[in-house]
């Protein structure tokens, strides 16, 4: 990745982080099908439950899923990007939510 693809990397998931805590129930069914069907085949529950996530902030999460849809060529939209990192997060990051949320 070059340096200007990385700034627009961290741009994107910056706006990103914005709209993620707007994420709906029909988003979050949404992104669950792209993850699953896109990153289902070499990502197993596991890596998302790990200790030593490389994930700790939606940003973080954000720009995991910015760029490994990159490298795969998915060419995901803002909102598809939005619902994937919704889905992470509802099902195994539950970050920004207080523990009775989870």
């Amino acid at each position: 990745m070059t340096k200007n693809s990385k700034k627009l990397v961290s741009l994107a998931a910056l706006v990103l982080l914005s709209c993620v805590s707007m994420v709906h129930a029909e988003d979050i069914d949404r992104g669950k099908l792209l993850y699953e069907n896109h990153c289902g085949g070499c990502h197993t529950s596991a890596i998302h439950q790990r200790d030593d996530r490389k994930s700790n902030t939606l940003v973080e999460m954000s720009k995991w899923v910015i760029r490994w849809q990159y490298h795969l060529k998915l060419g995901w939209s803002f909102e598809e990007v939005r619902q994937v990192v919704g889905y992470l997060n509802a099902t195994y990051y539950h970050i920004g939510r207080s523990p009775s949320e989870k």
